[in-house]
């Protein structure tokens, strides 16, 4: 068998089935636009035997690589999968989309968590600073404090606790 023995179709993509056949081989590295994404995986010593062993054949010389078969393999085993959901393909869809949103909002509310976090201890560690007489370099460390706030009104409390703090501590 050579080369031109095999039908290869790489443009499959799960968003598009009707381009699929069962009697192709997938083995593109890259989509269409040259796009490729890096996957590892571990297979057990049997199976790799395997893979080595149909590579030496040359029975199917598109198969040059182990990637090849994983890829080839992969897109023939999603195939199925999508077949076997096809029913209930809105159903999961909009449980992905849902869950896709509810990790946007959970990374956002996180991300502002640490923020007010962050602004609560500069604040905190201010007002310490404060309860006290100043040392050298106080007065920079609250004005730096007083930056470093993301919250414009504790920014804006702290900046009239600095006010009333110079007018108890003269320098």
């Amino acid at each position: 068998m050579g080369d031109d023995d095999f039908s290869t179709d790489d443009d499959f993509s799960t968003d598009a089935p009707s381009s699929y056949s069962r009697d192709n081989f997938y083995v593109a590295a890259t989509d269409s636009k040259g796009h490729a994404n890096k996957s590892y995986i571990y297979v057990p010593p049997q199976l790799k035997g395997e893979m080595t062993a149909m590579i030496a054949t040359r029975a199917f010389p598109i198969f040059r690589s182990e990637s090849d078969i994983h890829r080839d393999a992969m897109v023939h085993r999603l195939h199925d999968l999508s077949e076997m959901v096809k029913d209930s393909a809105p159903t999961m869809s909009g449980r992905l989309d849902l869950i896709r949103r509810r990790l946007m909002v959970e990374s956002d509310i996180e991300y502002h968590r640490r923020l007010i976090e962050s602004d609560d201890k500069i604040f905190d560690d201010a007002k310490f600073l404060m309860d006290h007489p100043p040392t050298l370099g106080t007065m920079r460390v609250l004005e730096a404090a007083v930056s470093e706030l993301s919250d414009l009104d504790l920014k804006r409390r702290l900046n009239n606790e600095l006010e009333s703090y110079r007018t108890r501590y003269p320098q």
